[in-house]
C-alpha cells in the first residue's frame, strides 16, 4: 500500500507502526473532601458496575471517614455523584441514607457552561 503522505522521489517511504494491544484498563473511583483524599477503589478490567457494588463502596466511604476524619462526621456529608445506571439503583440510594450522607442532585449539564467555554 502506498502512502498518501507528501515526499521526494528519492525519500525512503515511511514508517509503518505496529498495533501493539493495550494494557488492560482499570477504572479508579477517587473519593475526596475539603481536606483531601478519603478513598480510592479500582474496579478490574471487565468488571461492572452494579448497584451492589456501588453500594459497598459507600459502606467503604463511611468506614474510611470515621477512620481519618475523626470528629467531622457529626458534620453533614454531601454525596455529589452522576446520574448513571448504577447511582440510581435502590440499594445504592439505601446506602448512601443508611451511611447518614446527603445526596446532591444536581443536572446533567449546567446550561450556563457550554462545551465551547472550555
Amino acid at each position: 500500500m502506498q502512502s498518501v503522505a507528501w515526499k521526494h522521489v528519492s525519500s525512503p517511504p515511511p514508517e509503518n507502526f505496529r498495533i501493539v494491544a493495550s494494557a488492560r484498563k482499570v477504572m479508579a473511583t477517587v473519593f475526596c473532601g475539603i481536606d483531601g483524599i478519603v478513598l480510592t477503589d479500582s474496579l478490574e478490567h471487565g468488571s461492572t458496575v452494579t448497584g451492589t457494588y456501588y453500594a459497598d463502596l459507600v459502606r467503604k466511604i463511611r468506614a474510611s471517614l470515621v477512620e481519618k476524619r475523626r470528629g467531622k462526621l457529626h458534620r453533614k456529608v454531601l454525596f455529589d455523584q452522576g446520574n448513571a445506571r448504577a447511582h440510581t439503583s435502590l440499594e445504592e440510594l439505601a446506602a448512601i441514607r443508611n451511611a447518614g450522607f446527603t445526596q446532591l442532585h444536581l443536572p446533567p449539564c449546567l446550561p450556563d457552561l457550554a462545551a465551547s467555554d472550555y
